[in-house]
């Protein structure tokens, strides 16, 4: 994950997405009875108004992002039932 070109972070988010003892009741079994798996990260940003960039460079092919919130302030879990970014194809630009 990368926010404005900065430097790269790297989530494992299935590092506790196993049977452990310490891990089975409080990561495994919610996750995979909700069948979403949430990873949090807190990038720094320079706090410049306007668009921000979010670069996400997947390191296996098999991975699927379903949804990524940004929070900004404000942000209540709803587990994925909130509202929608407007969104337009001409937002996005591909390197």
């Amino acid at each position: 994950v990368v926010l404005d070109g900065g430097r790269p972070a790297t989530v494992n988010f299935n590092a506790l997405l196993n049977e452990r003892p310490e891990n089975i009741y409080t990561v495994f079994y919610p996750t995979v009875a909700s069948r979403v798996v949430k990873s949090n990260l807190r990038l720094p940003v320079d706090g410049r108004a306007g668009r921000h960039r979010l670069r996400l460079v997947p390191r296996a092919p098999g991975i699927v992002f379903e949804k990524i919130i940004v929070d900004a302030g404000g942000y209540k879990d709803t587990h994925l039932f909130m509202e929608e970014t407007p969104y337009s194809r001409r937002d996005v630009t591909r390197e």
